[in-house]
Parts: C-alpha cells; sequence; structure tokens
C-alpha cells in the first residue's frame, strides 16, 4: 500500500515537473517572439 501511493506520488511529481518545463519553454518562446515584435513596431513607431 505505501509502497502503491509513493510509486503515485513520484509519477505525479515527474508529471509535473515535464509540464513545467514544457511550459518554461512555451513562455520563452512566446517572450521572445513578443519582444521582436515589440521592437519591431516600436522601430516603426518611429
Amino acid at each position: 500500500m505505501l509502497f502503491q501511493a509513493l510509486n503515485l506520488y513520484s509519477i505525479l511529481i515527474a508529471g509535473l515537473t515535464a509540464i513545467i518545463i514544457v511550459f518554461m519553454r512555451q513562455i520563452s518562446f512566446y517572450k521572445q517572439q513578443f519582444y521582436t515584435n515589440f521592437l519591431i513596431i516600436t522601430v516603426a513607431d518611429i
């Protein structure tokens, strides 16, 4: 019983870690795109 619970917990932790890593990658990618677009718009306005 205890072993099963620990196994489930470790699977949950691994899943959360994977989701967080993917999420951070997505955020950095979108941030990069946003900054380049923002710079292009700012330069175009000037």
